[in-house]
């Protein structure tokens, strides 16, 4: 244990000296392209990117339509190059899992990153070194805040509904999308590749290959209709925004606010 946490307490030293760093990196990189382009936005909605081949809609064509953008759970092998080309000029929000994934750190460098959510309690994820629940810091070395999800007075995400299935990165990232655009008067919120399971595919990569056994392969399939129905659960709590699903998911959603597009692979 003691050892544990000696190697847990340098990879935290060694990281945030590297995320130092990159910040003053960063710094520069940006100083001199916002004095050679205008920069500042005005954000009209926000986009959610989860890893379904439904996403592909966002990166093929709607990219072009958002200036806001939260990448859910996204790693080096999910993100062709041209993908990070068109993810420049936008105001990027990474989300992750404990496991703290990341896309490619140096492409990511070309990308205005505004801060990082872990999802797990902001009191946890936000206590410095002693932290249980951190064991990677991984995400530090991008030089940018980490937190966690944070209190809502619209719906408590920290308690336990017997209504839903539990909540999820995805669910989770909506949520902060929520948040963030009741706070900053933003009424249209896009979904894209949120399948939850629909299909064997996700962005660039067989479903299956992300399992290590047929079983646990099954068992995540399984849960499309208890995570549809927290996503149906969490955006009745959000009446005034409206949220546009492209997915490749057929649950029949029962909250008025949330509109389905079907999605159809471009040939």
């Amino acid at each position: 244990m003691r050892n544990t946490n000696v190697i847990l307490f340098l990879r935290y030293l060694i990281y945030n000296f590297i995320g130092f760093n990159s910040f003053i990196i960063r710094k520069i990189i940006f100083s001199f392209y916002h004095k050679y382009n205008k920069y500042k936005f005005k954000h009209k909605s926000i986009s959610l990117c989860g890893r379904g081949i439904s996403v592909n809609k966002f990166f093929n064509n709607d990219f072009k339509k958002h200036s806001k953008v939260y990448l859910v759970n996204y790693c080096a092998k999910d993100l062709r190059l041209n993908d990070y080309l068109k993810l420049v000029n936008k105001d990027l929000v990474l989300v992750s899992n404990i496991t703290e994934d990341m896309p490619n750190m140096v492409l990511l460098f070309l990308i205005k990153i505004c801060e990082i959510i872990i999802t797990q309690p902001d009191s946890l994820i936000s206590s410095g070194i002693i932290n249980p629940k951190r064991k990677s810091y991984k995400l530090n070395l991008l030089g940018v805040n980490v937190r966690g999800y944070r209190k809502s007075k619209y719906i408590n995400i920290y308690e336990k509904n017997k209504e839903v299935g539990g909540f999820g990165s995805g669910i989770y990232a909506i949520y902060e999308a929520a948040e963030y655009a009741i706070r900053n008067n933003i009424k249209d919120i896009y979904l894209y590749g949120f399948d939850f399971y629909s299909g064997p595919y996700n962005k660039l990569s067989l479903l299956r290959e992300e399992y290590n056994s047929d079983k646990q392969y099954f068992e995540h399939m399984a849960d499309n209709h208890k995570i549809s129905k927290s996503l149906d659960y969490l955006v009745s709590k959000y009446p005034n925004l409206s949220f546009k699903n492209n997915t490749l998911n057929n649950y029949k959603f029962k909250s008025e606010n949330i509109k389905r597009y079907l999605y159809k692979e471009e040939l």
